[in-house]
């Protein structure tokens, strides 16, 4: 565990806002290659050497034996990566795979999971924190997720929905699935994602019932 003042970390929208001006841009071109090709670039090798063993062990390993395994992968595991740009500004810069159109990808890391991983666990990048059925009220489901904490503004891991909590949902009988929406339109995205078929059929539905239908309320709320 590395003891370090965040506050002293790059704000990176001074540094996008910085990049705009030309003579800023070309500078920092030039001081950007001095370091990959100077006495820094060992550090830079080290850590992407770290960073890709992490995903191979917890995500491009257990993918790959669920493939070989004909076994069907759902809820999905997403490989995640969170970076911050200031202070308690933390975003998700990358998702693999990337999430079909249906199912928003700030609902696979929801952003209240973000704010309590990264307030809670110091920089150690030599250990791997797995937590189970981590609650998320912001999209009412819980996760299970693998991740560690590179450095002070990097996080890197694996997330998927609690497969218990999705049982519930699934075996969720007409009545409990009317009443928490949040649970019918996960079952929703499951069927969509069994059946992709499915996905044309709806949007030609919708487009030939439901558009209509919502045009003429808004005509007369009009």
């Amino acid at each position: 565990m590395q003891e370090i003042d965040e506050t002293n970390d790059v704000n990176l929208y001074t540094l996008i806002e910085l990049v705009k001006i030309p003579e800023f841009n070309r500078y920092l071109r030039l001081k950007v290659d001095d370091v990959k090709n100077g006495t820094l670039n060992k550090y830079a090798v080290e850590y992407k050497k770290k960073e890709d063993k992490y995903n191979e062990e917890l995500f491009i390993r257990i993918r790959d034996q669920q493939e070989e395994a004909g076994e069907e992968e759902y809820p999905p595991l997403y490989w995640f990566e969170l970076t911050r740009f200031r202070l308690w500004d933390w975003g998700i810069t990358i998702l693999s795979p990337w999430p079909p159109p249906y199912e928003p990808y700030y609902n696979v890391v929801p952003r209240d999971i973000i704010r309590r991983i990264t307030a809670s666990f110091p920089v150690d990048p030599d250990m791997v924190i797995t937590i189970k059925a981590l609650q998320s009220k912001e999209v009412d489901k819980k996760v299970d997720l693998q991740f560690v904490r590179l450095s002070s503004n990097h996080i890197v891991g694996t997330v998927r929905e609690n497969l218990d909590d999705w049982q519930e949902v699934f075996n969720g009988d007409r009545d409990v699935l009317e009443k928490d929406l949040d649970a019918a339109f996960r079952l929703f995205f499951y069927y969509l994602h069994k059946y992709p078929d499915l996905n044309k059929e709806f949007m030609q539905r919708y487009i030939k019932k439901m558009i209509p239908k919502l045009k003429e309320m808004e005509a007369e709320a009009g």
